[in-house]
């Protein structure tokens, strides 16, 4: 037997997680706010055995292909939209501040000038 004969004969094995075939679930149960101990009991339920650390490590591989797929569509549209390298991306603007706000930055500011105008005294002598 050839290796193009046992390729054609046999698909090549995956390791799947035993949780897989809930994937959905899981991820739904978690967004509603259940715990993994929780989503364990429902997966024993099932007749899946499986320890808490697995859920958690299960769904914290789930989440982390899933803000993948989002990066790259996110990197996706700024490639495909229209701006340039050049093009200079508006930031935000702050808030304004409001009288007390400009009242406590005016303070500090004239708490730190008169720290750095202070004669600090050395007890010892030494300057």
């Amino acid at each position: 037997m050839d290796i193009e004969e046992f390729v054609n004969g046999a698909p090549p094995g995956r390791k799947r997680s035993r949780l897989f075939p809930f994937r959905e679930q899981i991820v739904a149960l978690k967004s509603k706010g259940y715990t993994d101990l929780q989503i364990r009991d429902w997966l024993a339920l099932n007749q899946i055995d499986v320890s808490r650390e697995m859920v958690r490590k299960f769904l914290a591989k789930q989440t982390k292909q899933n803000t993948g797929e989002t990066e790259k569509q996110a990197n996706e549209s700024v490639a495909n939209s229209n701006l340039r390298k050049d093009d200079e991306v508006p930031k935000p603007a702050k808030p304004p501040l409001n009288q007390a706000e400009k009242m406590r930055a005016m303070l500090e500011e004239q708490k730190r000038d008169a720290e750095s105008k202070h004669f600090k005294h050395d007890k010892t002598g030494n300057i």
